[in-house]
């Protein structure tokens, strides 16, 4: 059986924002010993600005 990503881009993204927003996410990227690329301190200004 072959893995289908969705037709629509942008499909999951209501998703991810939940998940992001409830921090189910953390113990994920905990476990695997990685930052948790959405906190706010994290977050670096553009370049440009």
């Amino acid at each position: 059986m072959k893995f289908a990503w969705p037709v629509k881009s942008g499909r999951n993204i209501p998703r991810l924002t939940a998940l992001v927003a409830s921090g189910e996410l953390r113990p994920l990227f905990k476990r695997w010993k990685q930052p948790y690329p959405f906190d706010k301190d994290l977050e670096t200004p553009h370049a440009a600005q």
